[in-house]
């Protein structure tokens, strides 16, 4: 019998500012983000993960994004940290500029959006040593 199922959708997270789906708004920096959204590259919304009671520090959505098998994340800024955790996770890292989640999907399906390396990575969060 032939094997007829659809590929599996690819799983990205994407930092935001608000959970209204697919209009949710980009949040500048992957870390600091209130809550992540974790969606298909096909659209498809599967998880909206809030920061909530955490100091900065404490909460890693790193370990959010094993949990739902995220392969990619789009991003407009992240600390090495987290970068290097990524990494080594096999979790790629895309750069957007992109005011929200559709956009940024739509950036990522056109193969529009970098990979991001570490000369892209914030180096702190004092007095705007990060540029996005």
């Amino acid at each position: 019998m032939l094997n007829s199922s659809k590929p599996k959708a690819m799983h990205i997270c994407l930092p935001v500012l608000d959970n209204n789906g697919l209009e949710s708004a980009v949040s500048p920096h992957f870390g600091q983000a209130p809550a992540h959204l974790i969606v298909t590259d096909t659209g498809e919304v599967i998880h909206y993960a809030e920061k909530s009671g955490c100091d900065h520090g404490s909460c890693t959505p790193v370990d959010v994004l094993a949990r739902f098998d995220v392969q990619a994340v789009v991003c407009m800024g992240l600390g090495r940290g987290a970068f290097f955790r990524l990494r080594d996770l096999g979790v790629e890292v895309f750069q957007t500029e992109a005011a929200t989640v559709a956009e940024a999907l739509d950036a990522y399906r056109a193969r529009e959006l970098a990979l991001m390396g570490e000369d892209g990575l914030c180096h702190g969060h004092h007095d705007g040593d990060c540029d996005h």
